[in-house]
C-alpha cells in the first residue's frame, strides 16, 4: 500500500456512489431531462418543483380534471330546460369541435413553452409589443380567478350532489341551501389537505383516481344500458324544448350551451403542472389532446345515453334530489341502494376533479405570483422547502 494514497475501505467506496447516486436521482428528479432545463433557461425560469409527474399520472390529473361524462351529468339541467335531448346533443358536438380547435392551438403553443403561467405566458410571447404587459396582464387574473373560481365550484357540486343523495335516502329531509354551502366548505378543506400533506403521493392518487374514471363511467353505463327503459331515437334526436320560453329553439339550444362548456373545460390544466411533469415539451402537448379526445368521446356517449333513458322529462327536471341524474338512476334502477351506489362514484370523482382544480389553481396563482402579477407576491411565490407544494396551495382554499 502507498503510503502517499491510501485506499479507502470498500464500505467507503460503496458509500460514495451511494451519495452520488442519489445526488444524480435528485437533480433529475428536480431538472427533469436535458430538454427540461433547456426549456426553462430559455424562459427566464428557475426550476422550484420536483418534476415528479409521468405521461400516466399527468393523463389521470388533466382527465380528472376535465371529468366530461361526470360534469355533463352534473349540469344536463341546463341542456334539458334549454333545448332538450336533441338540443343537448347537437350543442355538444359544435362545442367539442369548437374546442378541439383551441386545445390544438394551445398545445402547440405549450409544446413551446410549457410554463405553469400557461395562457398569460403565451399571449405575452405572441401578442404585439404595445399591447403585450396589458393583455398579458389581464389573461393572468382572468386564469388565477377563473381556476380558483373552478375549485370552489368542485366542490360545491359535489356538496350538493350529497345534499342529493340525502333526500334519495330520506326523503322527509328539506334541502337548505346553507346545508350545501357547509357541506361545500368541509370538501374545500378536504381538497386543500390532499394537496398539502399528501403533495408527495398526489401524482399516484391520479393515477389511481383514473382508474376509477373509466372503470366508474362502465360501471353507471352498464345499468342505464340494460335496466333502464329506452326512448325511441327519432324522439331523442329531434325532440326540442323550450323550457326557458325562449320562443325559439336555436336560441334555447344555444343558451343550453352551458353544460357542454363546463364540461369540457380542462384539457389546458396539465400546461400549469408542467414545470413539475418530466420531458414537458413533449408530454404536455400529446396530454392535451389525448385528455381532449378521450374525455370528450365518455362524454357524448354518457350524454346519448342518458337522453335515451330520461323517461318523462317533466318528472326529472323537477326531482327533489335537484339532479335528473340522480333521478334516472333510480327510476333505471328501481333501487335506492343502487342509485346511492352510482351516486356516490359521482360524488368521489366530483370532488377529486375539485382536489385537481385546487392543485391547478395554486400553481397558476403560483406563476403569476412569481412574475410579480398578484399583491403580496413576494408571499404567493414561496415553494417549500421540499419543493413539492408552494404557499398558494395553503390559501388557495379560501374562494369557498
Amino acid at each position: 500500500m502507498d503510503p502517499l494514497y491510501p485506499e479507502k475501505p470498500f464500505s467507503s467506496h460503496h458509500s460514495d456512489v451511494e451519495e452520488k447516486a442519489q445526488e444524480i436521482v435528485h437533480v433529475v428528479e428536480k431538472n427533469g431531462t436535458k430538454l427540461d432545463v433547456q426549456d426553462m433557461e430559455r424562459m427566464g425560469k428557475s426550476q422550484q418543483f420536483k418534476r415528479n409527474f409521468a405521461f400516466f399520472s399527468t393523463l389521470g390529473f388533466a382527465m380528472v380534471l376535465m371529468s366530461s361524462w361526470e360534469t355533463q351529468l352534473a349540469t344536463t339541467t341546463f341542456g334539458l330546460m334549454n333545448g332538450g335531448t336533441a338540443g343537448a346533443i347537437y350543442i355538444y358536438i359544435a362545442t367539442f369541435f369548437g374546442f378541439g380547435l383551441a386545445i390544438i392551438s394551445m398545445a402547440e403553443m405549450a409544446s413551446m413553452a410549457p410554463t405553469a403561467g400557461g395562457q398569460y405566458h403565451w399571449v405575452s410571447e405572441f401578442s404585439a409589443p404595445s399591447a403585450q404587459k396589458f393583455i398579458s396582464y389581464m389573461t393572468g387574473w382572468l386564469c388565477v380567478l377563473g381556476w380558483q373560481a373552478g375549485s370552489a365550484a368542485g366542490c360545491y357540486l359535489a356538496g350538493t350532489e350529497i345534499q342529493g343523495l340525502i333526500v334519495l335516502n330520506h326523503p322527509g329531509y328539506t334541502p337548505q341551501r346553507w346545508h350545501g354551502t357547509l357541506l361545500a366548505i368541509a370538501l374545500v378543506l378536504v381538497s386543500l389537505f390532499i394537496n398539502t400533506v399528501l403533495a408527495k403521493v398526489l401524482p399516484t392518487i391520479q393515477a389511481t383516481i383514473l382508474a376509477l374514471h373509466v372503470l366508474g363511467f362502465i360501471a353507471i353505463l352498464i345499468p342505464l344500458w340494460v335496466l333502464s327503459p329506452h326512448a325511441p331515437a327519432d324522439k331523442v334526436f329531434r325532440e326540442f324544448n323550450d323550457g326557458g320560453n325562449w320562443r325559439n329553439m336555436g336560441l334555447a339550444s344555444l343558451v343550453g350551451i352551458l353544460s357542454p362548456v363546463v364540461s369540457l373545460i380542462g384539457p389546458d390544466a396539465a400546461v400549469h403542472i408542467s414545470e413539475e411533469v418530466r420531458n414537458a415539451s413533449k408530454t404536455i402537448p400529446r396530454i392535451m389532446l389525448a385528455t381532449a379526445i378521450g374525455n370528450g368521446t365518455l362524454g357524448f356517449v354518457m350524454l346519448v345515453t342518458f337522453c335515451f333513458c330520461i323517461g318523462d322529462l317533466e318528472q326529472v327536471l323537477e326531482t327533489p334530489t335537484g339532479y335528473p341524474f340522480i333521478q334516472v338512476f333510480y327510476n333505471a334502477t328501481n333501487s335506492t341502494g343502487g342509485a346511492t351506489t352510482m351516486v356516490c362514484i359521482m360524488v368521489i370523482l366530483t370532488q377529486f376533479c375539485a382536489v385537481t382544480n385546487m392543485t391547478t389553481a395554486s400553481r397558476q396563482l403560483f406563476s403569476f405570483a412569481r412574475d410579480r402579477g398578484t399583491p403580496f407576491h413576494a408571499f404567493f411565490r414561496k415553494v417549500g422547502l421540499r419543493s413539492t407544494f408552494s404557499t398558494s396551495d395553503k390559501t388557495i382554499g379560501m374562494p369557498a
